[in-house]
C-alpha cells in the first residue's frame, strides 16, 4: 500500500508539472483615458478605443496570480503607434523602455518589430513573473488596441480571463447631512 501510494504521489506530481496554465485570469484594467468601452474588451475580442482626447496613455492590468510571460503581442488594429514607448512589470520592479535610442541599455532583440499590424517585444532570455504590467504609450494618441497576447515560456499565448460584466444602477436611499458631501 505504501509503495503505491508513493507512485500515486509521484505519478499526480508529474502531471501536475507537466501541465502549463494556458489561463490568466486578470481581475483589473484600469486606463487614464476611458472611452465608450472598458480595457476589458482587449482581451474579448473587441476593439478598445480610447479617449480620442488622452494624452499620454497609460493601461495597468493586475492579474489574480502572477504569470511567467516571455513575450508581448500588441495588437493596433492596423493603427500604426510610435514603439517609444515603457512596459513597467509588477509596478515597478522592471521597467522596460522600448527606445533604439537607448542602445545597450535594452538588448535590441528586445525592442519592438512591427508584423503587419502587431507590435511585437520579444527576446526575453528568460520568462518574467508577472503580477501587473502597465503601459505607458507616451506620446501616442487616438489609436486602439484589438487585443493584447501574453505568451507563456513555451512561446504561446495565454487565454485571458476577464470578470464578467453586469449593467445595473444606484439610487441612493437617503442622503446624510451636509447633502453637498
Amino acid at each position: 500500500m505504501k509503495g503505491r501510494m508513493k507512485a500515486f504521489a509521484i505519478a499526480f506530481a508529474l502531471v501536475a508539472l507537466g501541465t502549463d496554465a494556458r489561463e490568466a485570469f486578470l481581475s483589473m484594467a484600469y486606463t487614464n483615458a476611458l472611452g465608450e468601452e472598458l480595457p476589458f474588451s482587449i482581451f474579448s475580442k473587441h476593439a478598445w478605443a480610447l479617449d480620442p482626447k488622452a494624452r499620454f496613455v497609460k493601461l495597468h492590468l493586475y492579474f489574480d496570480q502572477p504569470i511567467p510571460v516571455k513575450g508581448i503581442s500588441i495588437n493596433t488594429c492596423g493603427d500604426r503607434i510610435d514603439p517609444h514607448m515603457s512596459i513597467f512589470f509588477n509596478f515597478d520592479q522592471l521597467r522596460l523602455q522600448l527606445d533604439s535610442n537607448l542602445a545597450g541599455d535594452v538588448p535590441e532583440a528586445m525592442y519592438p518589430k512591427w508584423h503587419g499590424g502587431i507590435l511585437e517585444v520579444g527576446g526575453f532570455t528568460d520568462s518574467i513573473e508577472v503580477r501587473s504590467l502597465t503601459f505607458n504609450f507616451e506620446a501616442n494618441s487616438g489609436f486602439k488596441i484589438c487585443g493584447i497576447d501574453l505568451k507563456d515560456p513555451r512561446g504561446e499565448a495565454y487565454a485571458i480571463k476577464v470578470p464578467t460584466l453586469v449593467g445595473g444602477s444606484v439610487e441612493a436611499s437617503s442622503v446624510l447631512e451636509p447633502h453637498s458631501a
